[in-house]
């Protein structure tokens, strides 16, 4: 990837500014088609993961660095070689140098979360929180995730987290659409529906 991907015009970079999440998806979706074919864009996808999930998060330091005005570019370019120069792949390796001369490293976070949201919707993914109450057999999880690519038209990547408080049933959770089929919330259900139940005779036998 070039440089010619991005406009050196200050008047576009100023208006760009009006936000890093929006700044963000406009990196995210150049890097994305300038990556080539899908096997190319799923190697960015990746390898921009490890760097902030191998690298910035176990080094907080140097994510600092990044996004500090007082290093250089050069300083910037220098540790991104020397760090991650021989980890990562040309293409991806050289869109890093275009956020640092470009004095977007330090959002590079947000950009990599753009990248893999735009990702997801190319390649017609959704992501799904699943909690269960207990870990299942690796069968019934399999049968679950096939209920819920079919039901959502997708391809669903799948976060299970475990949780006992639910106490059986799971929870699943699509963007804003939450689906709750545990037992817990059964419960409260009825719980509920019986203290209503009490105060509506409550407030029947005391009528004057």
């Amino acid at each position: 990837m070039s440089e010619s991907f991005f406009s050196n015009d200050s008047s576009n970079e100023s208006v760009l500014d009006v936000g890093a999440e929006m700044l963000s998806r406009v990196y995210a979706k150049a890097a994305l088609n300038a990556a080539g074919d899908h096997d190319s864009q799923q190697r960015l996808i990746d390898e921009l993961n490890a760097v902030v999930n191998e690298v910035l998060a176990k080094h907080p330091k140097l994510e600092k660095v990044f996004d500090s005005a007082l290093v250089s570019q050069d300083e910037k370019l220098g540790i991104l070689e020397r760090v991650l120069g021989k980890n990562l792949s040309p293409s991806t390796l050289n869109f890093l140098y275009v956020l640092t001369k470009h004095d977007r490293l330090g959002i590079l976070r947000q950009v990599v979360r753009s990248a893999n949201e735009l990702w997801k919707k190319r390649c017609n993914q959704v992501t799904v929180h699943l909690e269960l109450a207990q870990a299942v057999e690796p069968a019934l999880e399999q049968e679950i995730i096939a209920t819920l690519a079919k039901t959502l038209d997708s391809k669903p990547i799948v976060e299970v987290k475990i949780n006992p408080d639910l106490i059986a049933g799971m929870v699943v959770r699509v963007g804003d659409r939450v689906f709750d089929a545990s037992t817990r919330t059964s419960l409260e259900r009825i719980r509920q529906a019986m203290i209503t139940s009490a105060v509506e005779s409550i407030q029947r036998h005391h009528r004057p």
